[in-house]
């Protein structure tokens, strides 16, 4: 089975988008025999990443397996590292357990090629991919290490996920009080970065810890705060509406 969410189709990439972006980079790369060699691999990674955040599963692989070539063939593992990420991503969708032999060897390359980004991303859904199958040791030992590198670098992107892995290990142990607290916390930074996908996610989880609480009020003030018509990319969003 897959998620419906990985079923739906976006054939052209949103304007302003890293998807339309990859796009222009990719008819400049063809026109120019003076672009570097990687240059492709690396647009056509960028667009599959963001198709994959636009839950357009199926053309982000299919974008990701091509940049893959790509990236073997020009011999840049970094690039080679990122479409694993991407190819493991969309596999969690649908099996997380599955998506791990992915993740691994995107982490190897990562390592490889010093790119910490992958290389906490990796690990962090590495541990995501425990907590989703209830398998708290393994990824609480994951998250330890891609929060670390996630503190060390001020990604707040990956810190506000991190909340959220927290949490919803909290959320599993019975710690509801808790729960709500890391919760919280990830949605707020997923506001100030501007990231739905971050945001939804974290709402989701923590309208389920309110609803084991029986805590009514909260529900409604859960779905009031992601009641925002126009408004869809959080503060950072709002205020970019704003300007």
């Amino acid at each position: 089975t897959r998620s419906p969410e990985c079923g739906r189709q976006h054939p052209w990439p949103r304007p302003g988008s890293p998807a339309a972006a990859a796009c222009c980079a990719l008819r400049w790369a063809a026109g120019d025999p003076s672009a570097p060699p990687a240059l492709p691999a690396r647009a056509r990674w960028a667009g599959a990443y963001d198709r994959f955040y636009s839950f357009d599963c199926d053309r982000a692989t299919a974008e990701a397996n091509t940049a893959l070539e790509e990236a073997i063939k020009a011999g840049d593992e970094a690039t080679q590292g990122r479409c694993w990420h991407v190819l493991a991503a969309a596999t969690f969708m649908v099996d997380p357990g599955a998506s791990r032999p992915l993740f691994e060897s995107s982490l190897q390359l990562a390592r490889a090629s010093g790119d910490r980004w992958a290389e906490a991303d990796s690990l962090q859904f590495l541990g995501f991919s425990h907590l989703m199958q209830h398998r708290p040791a393994p990824a609480a030992e994951l998250l330890a290490q891609s929060g670390a590198m996630a503190d060390e670098m001020g990604n707040a992107f990956q810190q506000a996920w991190q909340h959220i892995a927290f949490g919803s290990a909290k959320a599993d142990a019975g710690e509801l009080v808790d729960a709500a607290t890391e919760l919280r916390t990830g949605i707020g930074i997923a506001r100030r970065v501007g990231d739905p996908a971050v945001e939804i996610w974290g709402c989701s989880c923590w309208a389920l810890v309110e609803l084991f609480r029986g805590n009514v009020a909260e529900l409604r003030a859960i779905a009031d705060g992601m009641d925002r018509p126009g408004r869809p990319l959080g503060e950072a969003g709002a205020r970019g509406l704003d300007a």
